[in-house]
């Protein structure tokens, strides 16, 4: 038997050439009739891996794993249907779907070489974040090296790492021992001149930093050893020039050829490819990535050889596989005792995808009605929602990330009781010393707000210090708004040149930009809040455990609940006659008033900042009235830039207020952080996926 066809003339839907195969032109426009009940719609690569699911469960008794096979052409959809199944109790045969350059090895190989490439931050970021670079630095002495990276990167707006980080008056000593020992471990690699003095100094640094035994790891250092021999024999000739970097790349792309076998069983149901579905014996087949571009395959684009060319030279083009995926869908349905075919709605990353012409084989109103009948958010589809992992018994993950026992608190910041009344278990995240969770970032490209600010407020902070000096010299208040905007305008330069690399980022040259002009409109501000007879008292004085500087004092216990009250405040003026006052500085978009800041109008406390400004200045003698307390706001519009106090306070809500954070400081040292069932973060938030934001499969007892 030459050639095995799958019906005769008369049943097929085009015709045959004299060999037995398939004429090109004729199968492309072939209309394979899908019957509409064999045909499941999904959304995600998700939910197409559910879609499996309820494929798989449908299927007639008896259901044998041998009888069973899966078409996943899709790399997305074959991700998750291997990540779906298993964890709902259906053994896979996945396919391999990582080369060894794929693997722990490889992408090793891949982040060097981009660090030597280039020394930046994002390179740098990447290559500590590998799990071998990454122990080798804390084995080292290094302390929490990905941290320290990421923020270096959002705080000093470095691009390109400087030669020596030494500015920051020692604020980056950390990232700076980080860098130092990476590149003390890449040294013979930069200095190396031939092909064999790059491989030699990179085996060295493979044999200090390299541990990972898996079987990953196993394949991928065959794969190495096999792709340095093979470019140690090439003709030097041929080599002469090359950077390490460049040998890096090629050994990863000559990894690429090897692929990494799949770890799990080889009892479970087979995933396949397109193509191989096509001659796979198994009764039972679903077919995922019914969608253009997919199956059938998409058109090549070469400026070369565009697709009409191809065609008429008979090579691969978009007709042949239009004509082989519409007789290899025609041989499946015709003999197979159960088929499936799932078309999704979206990629991965969320780009939509066209259903798969091969499942529009209709004319006229029947063509219609398939095609409403797919675009209906109405039709039935299946979804990953409705599948939930099967736990097992031992041996199971858990996503609790919150410690048990005794809180571990002593002190907590006036700022930190946001977080706790906006949910018990978020402030938990943030500011249990057992975890510290932060949102650092070294991808990004400007300055958060909370960075923002802080820029504003140095720039301030070291204006206030020189303007409180002269009120405790007896000297008059600066009510010259161009002497005010000349001296801080000259501190925030001041803190560039100290705390900045000499380049930084575009958009940190803006944002240094808008903090110049948002001090500008302070200056006027300030101008006549000081003619008003206004002084500055204390600029950015703090109350702590721990001292460390002149402008610091103890930290006062909350109540009678054993934990200290910590705090910095920005500013604390005096009035002849209307007494002190305790401000805020505030670079928010927008001004913000401080009473509907702090409560809401039906009693429910939002925050307890200012407040609770007036209890840390009381343990030092200071009484503000409560009507004195508020914002400094320095809002985008400088227009909008104004001193908000909270006029309407008084002495009782002041005593609330109190009492409030005496009673969370009590739920506080008790470990109470339970979470609130009705706080979900945004979906942008960094700790999103610690609540289940976006994540399919977790219930809400993660942080219970």
């Amino acid at each position: 038997v030459s050639v095995l066809v799958h019906g005769t003339h008369a049943e097929l839907p085009a015709p045959l050439d004299e060999d037995g195969f398939p004429e090109h032109a004729a199968w492309a426009r072939a209309a394979v009739v899908v019957p509409q009940d064999i045909i499941m719609l999904a959304d995600t690569p998700a939910d197409q891996a559910a879609a499996v699911l309820d494929a798989l469960s449908a299927m007639p008794l008896p259901r044998r794993s041998c009888d069973m096979a899966v078409s996943v052409p899709d790399e997305g959809v074959a991700a998750q249907v291997a990540s779906l199944l298993p964890s709902c109790g259906v053994a896979v045969n996945a396919l391999p779907s990582r080369t060894a350059a794929d693997g722990p090895l490889g992408m090793l190989l891949a982040v060097l070489a981009d660090y030597l490439q280039v020394r930046s931050c994002a390179t740098l970021g990447a290559l500590v974040r590998h799990p071998e670079i990454e122990s080798w630095l804390i084995r080292q002495g290094c302390v929490r090296p990905v941290a320290s990276v990421s923020e270096f990167a959002v705080s000093s707006g470095a691009d390109i790492l400087p030669a020596r980080i030494d500015f920051g008056n020692g604020l980056y000593s950390r990232v700076s021992a980080t860098v130092e020992h990476i590149d003390a471990l890449l040294a013979a690699m930069r200095k190396s001149k031939s092909v064999l003095q790059t491989i030699a100094a990179l085996r060295e640094v493979l044999g200090a930093v390299a541990a990972d035994a898996s079987l990953a790891g196993r394949e991928s250092a065959k794969a190495f050893h096999s792709a340095a021999e093979e470019l140690l024999v090439v003709p030097t000739r041929f080599t002469d020039g090359l950077t390490a970097a460049q040998v890096l790349v090629l050994l990863g792309e000559a990894m690429s050829a090897s692929m990494l076998a799949t770890e799990g069983t080889d009892d479970g149901v087979e995933l396949m490819q397109w193509l191989d579905a096509g001659i796979d014996d198994a009764p039972n087949m679903v077919l995922t990535g019914m969608n253009d571009g997919i199956v059938p395959g998409g058109m090549e684009v070469d400026p070369w050889l565009p697709d009409s060319v191809r065609a008429r030279l008979g090579m691969p083009c978009a007709m042949r596989r239009q004509a082989r995926d519409a007789w290899i869908l025609h041989a499946l349905l015709s003999r197979k005792r159960f088929v499936r075919l799932v078309t999704g709605r979206t990629q991965m990353a969320g780009d939509p995808l066209q259903p798969s012409r091969l499942l529009l084989g209709l004319q006229g109103e029947d063509l219609a009605r398939r095609m409403a009948w797919i675009g209906d958010p109405k039709s039935p589809r299946s979804s990953a929602t409705r599948w939930a992992a099967v736990a097992a018994s031992e041996g199971q993950f858990s996503v609790n990330v919150l410690p048990v026992g005794p809180s571990k608190f002593v002190s907590v910041s006036v700022t930190a009781f946001r977080d706790y009344l906006k949910c018990p278990s978020l402030f938990q995240l943030k500011r249990d010393p057992r975890l510290l969770l932060d949102g650092a970032d070294d991808g990004a490209v400007e300055l958060d707000s909370m960075g923002f600010g802080n820029l504003v407020h140095a720039a301030l902070q070291a204006w206030g210090r020189d303007e409180a000096q002269r009120t405790a010299a007896g000297e008059p208040a600066t009510i010259d708004a161009a002497v005010i905007e000349q001296r801080v305008h000259a501190a925030l330069d001041e803190m560039r040149d100290r705390d900045y690399p000499e380049s930084i980022r575009g958009a940190y040259v803006v944002q240094f930009a808008l903090a110049r002009e948002r001090l500008t409109a302070f200056a006027h501000v300030q101008a006549a809040w000081a003619a008003d007879g206004w002084k500055v008292l204390h600029s950015e004085i703090s109350f702590a455990t721990r001292l460390r500087d002149e402008y610091g004092r103890p930290a006062p216990m909350i109540g009678d609940t054993g934990l200290l009250l910590q705090g910095r405040i920005d500013r604390v003026d005096v009035h002849p006659e209307r007494g002190f006052a305790a401000l805020d500085y505030k670079t928010s978009a927008k001004p913000n008033d401080p009473e509907g800041e702090h409560r809401k109008p039906k009693g429910r406390w939002l925050d307890l900042q200012l407040p609770l400004y007036a209890v840390l200045l009381r343990s030092i003698g200071i009484t503000v009235p409560p009507e004195n307390l508020g914002y400094f706001a320095l809002p985008s519009n400088p227009a909008d830039t104004a001193v908000l106090l909270a006029g309407k306070w008084d002495d009782a809500f002041l005593g609330e207020a109190e009492a409030e954070a005496t009673r969370i400081a009590r739920l506080i040292v008790a470990g109470q952080f339970t979470r609130d069932p009705d706080y979900e973060p945004d979906a942008d938030d960094p700790l999103a996926p610690v609540y289940g934001v976006g994540m399919r499969g977790l219930r809400g007892e993660v942080l219970s």
